[in-house]
């Protein structure tokens, strides 16, 4: 599982995890897993890259608010993929973002834009 954590070294091909919970459940973390990954990624400096489809379709609103529960819990930060171009937290790179943020132009970013606070 080590390849879903970035660990700001300049990769250019990411792997993630879903967390879509419409799919077969041998292919989604529950959220012990999910804990313990944000805990290890929060315990290495890394990120853990968590990917989702359509909030309603392939992924419940009751699980993105769970798995964004739990972040939150642990105080993580959000990051973009632009936040990822650069090493953390120097000056003239991006800092992170405090809300997640879904890739634009993808077929479901209107409907994850749709769910963006404020």
């Amino acid at each position: 599982m080590d390849e879903v954590f970035f660990s700001w070294d300049g990769r250019r091909v990411l792997c993630g995890v879903t967390i879509d919970d419409g799919l077969r459940p041998a292919f989604v973390p529950d959220l012990g897993n999910l804990r313990a990954a944000m805990e290890r990624a929060q315990g290495k400096g890394e990120v853990l890259l968590l990917y989702a489809h359509e909030p309603g379709a392939g992924l419940s609103v009751e699980r993105l608010e769970s798995v964004l529960g739990l972040a939150a819990e642990l105080g993580l930060p959000f990051f973009t993929f632009e936040d990822l171009r650069g090493p953390p937290w120097v000056p003239g790179w991006p800092s992170p973002s405090t809300t997640p943020t879904s890739t634009s132009g993808t077929p479901s970013a209107t409907c994850w834009q749709s769910m963006a606070p404020g």
